[in-house]
């Protein structure tokens, strides 16, 4: 298969040389396809999944950005008297496309809806309809809408004027490349390929995942163990909370909680200070290889262990250093991520805005304890299914980012028509 998509395929390279010898005809979006916004509504329509009729509305956050793949988390209700135009349900072959978003990486992002849906997409989104499948193929301008140059047309407009959104005037601009519909589809079969082994790797991720989360439960639990008090196993701690700097371009890494991710600290999209700022805020109680580093506010519980011994500073995270000698410190952390944990630390939530617990939410939680020895058993078990599933070097995580990155690759390159003189 690959040795076909670099040649665009021996099949697709044939129909090319047949159907479109001169190169390919391209068309302005509103020739092919219908722009339909979604539903506007206020926060007194809001309502919940229990009451009887509402209306499912599908938000941005139900596209997956890394995957252009549509997901039913976290839907919001409307009540079943908001007037609803019919065309605002979605429909089998429609492509849904983000039409607004605070972060321009969202902004036209898309998914393929395969079959009808009892939902309705909100004012923030949008569907494309293509008028005249015997002419444009629904699934080839889903491809269309994840290329590259697409994402290069929306960042020009968005950089070049004042739009946060993508209105009719902007997609109407897009030109679009139409070749014969028998290449379309070859095309169509070449790129669905990719997506469906993605699929098939992202399914057997979510297997594993919940294999994974049933067993770290199930050894974790306390059943039969000594319970010890955290604060028993806690040599010291403090929290990493100081009043915001200011930010450099390049300095020392300054994390917050969305730079805590699955057991290490993520330093792709970190804020800077100076190296002046990070004395004086770091006195006495510096970061150091091993340390335990908690968020507690906003997203709870998530927990990563320092690994090397690098320079940065935090705000709004709690650190732990642990007695080793009474608790091996992956055992520990493996016991903050339990979905029992997770759940009492998230109910002592304070109901602010961003919502944070305290530093005794951490001190006091009741720590099943068995021997050392046996905390390494439950370790070694645990490694072997976090690296199959979370582990960014090898394991399933791995797989699925170079199936996606092969696919964007040989998506660009299907997609890159000469274009027909007229």
């Amino acid at each position: 298969m690959n040795r076909q998509a670099e040649s665009k395929g021996a099949r697709l390279d044939a129909l090319l040389l047949e159907l479109c010898p001169n190169g390919v005809e391209y068309k302005s979006f509103l020739e092919i396809g219908d722009y339909i916004r979604g539903l506007s509504y206020g926060k007194d329509d809001e309502t919940t999944a229990d009451i009887k009729n509402a209306i499912p509305v599908i938000r941005a956050n139900n596209i997956t950005l890394e995957s252009n793949m549509l997901n039913l988390d976290e839907l919001k209700y409307v009540r079943a008297s908001v007037k609803v135009k019919n065309s605002q349900y979605l429909k089998a072959n429609d492509i849904l496309i983000c039409a607004g978003s605070g972060s321009t990486n969202h902004i036209g992002k898309v998914a393929f809806i395969e079959n009808d849906l009892p939902c309705v997409f909100g004012a923030f989104m949008a569907t494309i309809r293509v008028k005249n499948a015997d002419d444009v193929l629904p699934r080839f301008l889903f491809h269309v809408f994840t290329s590259q140059r697409f994402r290069k047309y929306i960042r020009e407009k968005i950089d070049s004027s004042t739009i946060n959104n993508l209105n009719a005037r902007v997609i109407s601009q897009y030109k679009i490349p139409v070749p014969p519909l028998e290449v379309q589809e070859e095309i169509v079969r070449i790129l669905d390929r990719w997506t469906e082994l993605e699929a098939e790797l992202v399914a057997e991720l979510d297997a594993r995942t919940t294999q994974y989360e049933y067993y770290r439960d199930s050894l974790l639990s306390p059943d039969g163990k000594p319970i010890v008090n955290a604060c028993e196993l806690i040599s010291e701690s403090f929290w990493l909370m100081p009043a915001t700097p200011k930010y450099r371009e390049t300095g020392i890494p300054y994390i917050t909680s969305k730079n805590i991710i699955n057991g290490h600290v993520d330093f792709t999209n970190v804020k800077y200070i100076s190296e002046a700022d990070y004395n004086h805020v770091s006195s006495n109680r510096s970061i150091q290889r091993d340390d335990l580093l908690i968020t507690m506010i906003g997203t709870i519980g998530e927990a990563a262990f320092v690994e090397e011994d690098t320079m940065f500073y935090g705000q709004n995270i709690y650190l732990v250093r642990l007695d080793e000698e009474r608790v091996n410190r992956k055992y520990f952390y493996y016991y903050l991520t339990s979905r029992s944990v997770k759940h009492e630390l998230n109910s002592k939530k304070n109901p602010s805005n961003q919502g944070y617990i305290k530093a005794g939410a951490i001190l006091n939680l009741k720590v099943p304890l068995p021997t050392i020895d046996e905390q390494c058993r439950v370790v070694s078990l645990l490694d072997r299914f976090d690296k199959l599933c979370f582990g960014i070097s090898e394991g399933l995580p791995a797989e699925i980012e170079a199936r996606r990155r092969q696919y964007k690759y040989y998506r660009d390159r299907l997609l890159t028509f000469e274009e027909m003189a007229s």
